[in-house]
């Protein structure tokens, strides 16, 4: 339930346009990429440029979040929502992110693949203490 309500709560600050939202949620992962490919500071300051472009198409309409499975990797800490990659799903959707929108007059589609991290350690066996952290 927690994972399903941050994607709502991600898709909300698309909706509003929250460019300043956006960034703090993939700051650490947007950093710890650029580092690793040892972009320059300007190349890194870019960064809000870009998830300003992309929140501010201005014909987006989020698809609904549904048809779409659970899935972890990394023993269990990293989860996210795709859409199934049953042989009987929508094949241009297989393996996706369940959270995308259409644009460009439904032609172009963005799909905005967010995994989260839940430390193990931190997990105490009840939905509220989960802290779930944006890795991608």
């Amino acid at each position: 339930q927690k994972i399903i309500s941050y994607f709502k709560m991600y898709k909300k600050k698309y909706e509003e346009k929250n460019v300043n939202a956006i960034v703090n949620l993939n700051y650490h992962n947007e950093l710890r990429v650029s580092s690793s490919e040892y972009e320059k500071k300007k190349q890194i300051n870019n960064i809000w440029k870009e998830y300003s472009s992309e929140v501010s198409i201005v014909d987006k309409e989020f698809q609904p979040l549904e048809d779409y499975e659970l899935a972890f990797f990394g023993d269990g800490k990293i989860a996210t929502l795709k859409f199934t990659s049953n042989i009987n799903g929508d094949s241009r959707l297989r393996g996706e992110s369940a959270l995308y929108f259409l644009y460009d007059d439904k032609y172009m589609a963005r799909f905005l693949g967010v995994y989260l991290y839940m430390d193990k350690d931190k997990y105490t066996r009840t939905d509220e203490a989960i802290q779930l952290e944006m890795i991608k």
